[in-house]
Parts: C-alpha cells; sequence; structure tokens
C-alpha cells in the first residue's frame, strides 16, 4: 500500500497536468497507481472527434504472466461496446512481459460516433485472469 502511494505521488510530478483515471469494480484487487489521457484537461476528458488520443498508464502487476489482453469499452445508453481500433495484445507492443512495476501506452483515433458522452472501462486481464481495470468519463465533441 505504501509503495502504491509512492508511485502516485512520483507520477503526479513526473505527469503534470496528469488525468487520474477512477477505478471501478471489476473484481480485482489491484488498482491502477495512474493514468495519463493526452490531450485531456478537464473531467469528463473532452476528445475531439477524429483526433489522436494517446494513453498511458502505469500499474504494479500482481502476476508473472506471458500475456496481457487490454479489453476496453464504451458504455452507451447502458450498452457497453467495444472500442475499435484499440490494440489488445499488451505484450506484443505495449508493455514487456513479464514486469512487477507495469508502464505502458498506445495512441488511439477518436471515432466519429453519433453519441457525445460515454464511460470508458478498461480491463487488463493476464495468464491467471482479471489483473486490473480503470475507468473514466468522456465528452465526444466536433
Amino acid at each position: 500500500m505504501r509503495r502504491r502511494a509512492f508511485y502516485k505521488l512520483l507520477l503526479a510530478k513526473m505527469w503534470p497536468p496528469c488525468f487520474l483515471a477512477s477505478d471501478f469494480d471489476c473484481g480485482n484487487t489491484l488498482k491502477f497507481m495512474a493514468v495519463k489521457v493526452e490531450p485531456c484537461t478537464t473531467n469528463p476528458c473532452q476528445l475531439k472527434k477524429g483526433s489522436r488520443v494517446k494513453f498511458s498508464f502505469v500499474f504494479s502487476a500482481d502476476q508473472d504472466t506471458d500475456t496481457a489482453t487490454l479489453d476496453s469499452r464504451a458504455s452507451i445508453l447502458g450498452i457497453n461496446i467495444p472500442i475499435p481500433g484499440v490494440e489488445t495484445n499488451l505484450c506484443e507492443k505495449i508493455i514487456k512481459c513479464p514486469g512487477q512495476i507495469v508502464t505502458g501506452s498506445f495512441t488511439l483515433r477518436v471515432l466519429n460516433l453519433p453519441f457525445s458522452s460515454s464511460i470508458v472501462r478498461v480491463r487488463i486481464y493476464a495468464d491467471r485472469g482479471l489483473t486490473s481495470c480503470f475507468s473514466f468519463p468522456v465528452d465526444l465533441v466536433r
């Protein structure tokens, strides 16, 4: 617990301004230390349709794993829909597996979707199941 607080403080110093996502109950015991969404300086995060968005994250791994899968979804009218264009195989291009402190980032183009507000939920699965998750609100703007 102390170690995670130390990393959160360190990340806040390294990544100002840092958008910290919220933890949500997804059945795991591990929480993300920090998530940064660029460009995002407000809450909810305002993302321009058609623009590119960079997601950076840090968390402490709760297991040694050779695989890590990213599942990202947007809640639209209460239905969780997979976000297209997100690399799902984290170990292949985004993070180093296995690892104790996991850092990674990826870039995604914001699609021109008909909705404007949503909650994005991201889960990471490893060899032994769910390892971590986070969520954040977004507003899609023109």
